[in-house]
């Protein structure tokens, strides 16, 4: 008869920061498992809140990715820095729509040589 384990390990999991000193590849932290290191072409289009023709055609040029078999892969990270990269550039910028009245009063005085 061969007898079963009772369950005990040689290696221990990481559950916790004080394990994070551990070494060996079981030691990673709870935090980074939970998130994944690439994600689909469906996932990060609904990440990114776009629609397909728009992920396609300006988003995905700006990814990192790589196929794996007939699946795209997008690294995760590739998505932070779009999104960081999307947000420099968009500071102090306002969105789109009509302009604000004192604006366009500024405008007009200055051109008729007139300060405010």
């Amino acid at each position: 008869m061969s007898q079963r384990s009772t369950g005990s390990f040689d290696c221990e999991f990481a559950s916790g920061p004080s394990d994070r000193k551990r070494e060996g590849a079981l030691a990673i932290p709870t935090e980074q498992l939970a998130q994944p290191l690439v994600v689909s072409v469906a996932v990060a289009r609904r990440l990114l809140a776009v629609s397909n023709a728009h992920f396609y055609t300006k988003v995905l040029p700006e990814l990192e990715s790589y196929h794996e078999g007939r699946t795209r892969r997008i690294t995760l990270a590739s998505i932070k820095r779009y999104i960081a990269r999307r947000l420099a550039e968009s500071t102090g910028k306002r969105g789109r729509g009509r302009p604000r009245k004192i604006d366009a009063q500024i405008k007009a005085t200055a051109s008729q040589g007139v300060t405010p």
